[in-house]
């Protein structure tokens, strides 16, 4: 091994570890709390917040039924793919909470009438019956 050979090896070793270090935020996820993960909560967040208001404008009667149902949809597929694109699986979810019960199973707020889902945590329910209570 001659010594031109020894400096092309450490040029290589260092020009590898230089791309690993500047490559590694990328596999970590981002460094400090992860930049991509914070993002999706943040969606989470934004799209349990528009649910609730959704909700809200039912209740106070100014949405028509038509317009709710088509908002409501698109809300929950885009909620759906943001936890499809995070690795959420269904399973790991909370089950729904009963058809007939008056309060989330998850978060323990109260459920408006036809709800089919969590005003506060965006937990399902098994039923979108008006609820006793």
């Amino acid at each position: 091994m001659t010594v031109q050979d020894l400096l092309t090896f450490i040029t290589i070793l260092t020009a590898m570890g230089l791309l690993f270090w500047v490559a590694s935020p990328l596999f970590r996820g981002g460094g400090q709390g992860g930049g991509m993960d914070e993002l999706a909560r943040d969606r989470e967040r934004a799209l349990l917040s528009a649910l609730a208001e959704l909700y809200r404008g039912r209740d106070a009667k100014k949405l028509e039924a038509d317009d709710f149902a088509n908002i409501e949809r698109r809300l929950t597929l885009e909620l759906a793919r943001l936890y499809q694109s995070m690795g959420v699986k269904t399973g790991s979810q909370p089950e729904a909470a009963p058809a007939g019960s008056a309060f989330c199973t998850r978060c323990g707020a109260k459920r408006g009438d036809g709800h089919r889902y969590c005003v506060s945590c965006g937990a399902g329910f098994e039923a979108a019956e008006p609820v006793a209570g």
